[in-house]
């Protein structure tokens, strides 16, 4: 699934990137110091997401509480968030219509598993 996110108090504009299976794919950072963007946006690609998290939340920069690693953790951990979520919900969704298959007419019906 492709995430596209505006980082906050840090120099890069974007960050854009794919999770597929739970591994970063695709990485664009636009925006920011040209050689660190570059360098984190090839660095990650192929890692497990929750790794990215791991290592680099928090990351300060320099006087900042920010910085592009710990901006694009961030994105990476809503990201799977939302994934989630979105997950839950179409479970929720199942269960949904199994119920109305449960009862017709009037009366109840057993679905078999």
């Amino acid at each position: 699934m492709h995430y596209s996110y505006t980082p906050e108090g840090v120099h890069s504009k974007s960050i854009e990137f794919d999770i597929e299976n739970n591994i970063v794919k695709n990485v664009k950072i636009i925006g920011g110091c040209d050689g660190n963007t570059r360098g984190l946006s090839q660095i990650v690609v192929g890692l497990p997401a929750k790794f990215v998290i791991e290592k680099w939340k928090g990351t300060p920069c320099m006087y900042k509480a920010t910085s592009c690693p710990d901006q694009f953790a961030i994105t990476i951990e809503e990201a799977l968030a939302k994934m989630e979520a979105e997950k839950a919900l179409e479970a929720l969704q199942e269960m949904s219509k199994a119920q109305s298959k449960v009862i017709r007419d009037g009366k109840q019906i057993t679905v078999a598993s």
